[in-house]
């Protein structure tokens, strides 16, 4: 990475309108790697320096949710002390679900975070990729979208699945056709049936990684098998709801001959907030695996991982 590269400073808006308070959090957790723990108070006076009290307000309500007790709506969008919490809602919300995983340890009292020690983990291989995208870091090694359709086919296999990353293996094939056969032959599939259309032009029809969710389905030739098929994306959080809705399972119903829809996710290395994970899941019936999943999920970091994380955790930090 060049070595005159400016201090990176946090930006609301890195990650889209729907995960600003997670790209705060990752900041918080970018400092603490760099040395310089923040507490509350610290970045309580940020967010009011910076004016950004009225971005950091939850994006989505039930019908109900918006009047107060009087019923007079109530403007979150201006307290500074609601910003501040749901800032530190993020870092609590990775505190909890993955415990013992999660490689910092976080003072509830000041908010500091002061890294755990380990070197690298699959969490912090999912926190550099998001970092090194959303602030289009120029790294070295491959680019982390591409990178990261290798983390998700990796740990929907280290879960105990068997999945491929139909994207990179599309490459290698002249046509859609074929690339679905050697999907299918790799998952232990049945052979698309050649009945199934799909457009002479198709590249992989939205999907970056397919998935055989149990093995042993595979005894009966593919017919009701349990598969998944997903989109794998940096992109901004506005754009998910649209990535997500690109997946049709009912296509890979056909093309892989399962005879039952697969199941169609949407993965994203950053920590998609709990109301839009709601709000995403309800609108396209699909799965989310975001970074707290993914993690989850994981049991190992690969070469690529490591040398984006090297880089990011380099990275000369604007203090506060």
């Amino acid at each position: 990475m060049n070595s005159d590269v400016p201090d990176l400073e946090p930006a609301v808006d890195a990650y889209g309108s729907y995960a600003r308070a997670s790209a705060i959090a990752d900041f918080l957790e970018l400092w603490a790697l760099n040395r310089q723990p923040k507490s509350r108070s610290d970045i309580a006076d940020y967010i009011g320096d910076n004016g950004w009290a009225s971005k950091l307000h939850e994006t989505f309500a039930a019908p109900d949710d918006s009047d107060d007790a009087d019923g007079e709506d109530e403007d979150l969008g201006t307290d500074l002390e609601i910003a501040v919490g749901r800032v530190f809602d993020q870092i609590e919300a990775r505190n909890f679900f993955l415990r013992g995983e999660y490689p910092f340890y976080f003072d509830f009292d000041s908010g500091r975070l002061t890294p755990s020690g380990a070197a690298t983990s699959p969490y912090l291989a999912l926190l550099a990729l998001t970092i090194a995208h959303a602030y289009r870091l120029n790294t070295a090694s491959e680019k982390p979208h591409a990178v990261f359709e290798d983390t998700v086919a990796r740990a929907l296999n280290e879960a105990g699945h068997h999945s491929v990353n139909f994207s990179k293996m599309r490459s290698a094939f002249s046509n859609f056709g074929d690339a679905i056969k050697q999907a299918a032959t790799s998952l232990s599939l049945r052979v698309a049936a050649s009945e199934a259309l799909a457009s002479k032009w198709a590249w992989d029809e939205g999907t970056d990684v397919i998935a055989q969710i149990e093995s042993g389905f595979s005894a009966m030739g593919g017919i009701g098998a349990w598969t998944a098929v997903g989109q794998a994306t940096c992109a901004v959080s506005n754009e998910w709801d649209r990535k997500i809705s690109e997946v049709k399972p009912p296509n890979w119903e056909r093309w892989l001959d399962t005879q039952v829809p697969p199941q169609a996710f949407l993965a994203v290395p950053h920590q998609a907030e709990p109301r839009h994970i709601e709000k995403l899941v309800t609108g396209n019936q699909g799965v989310v695996l975001d970074r707290l999943r993914l993690a989850a999920m994981l049991r190992s970091v690969s070469l690529e991982e490591t040398a984006i994380l090297d880089e990011v955790r380099s990275l000369p930090l604007a203090s506060l």
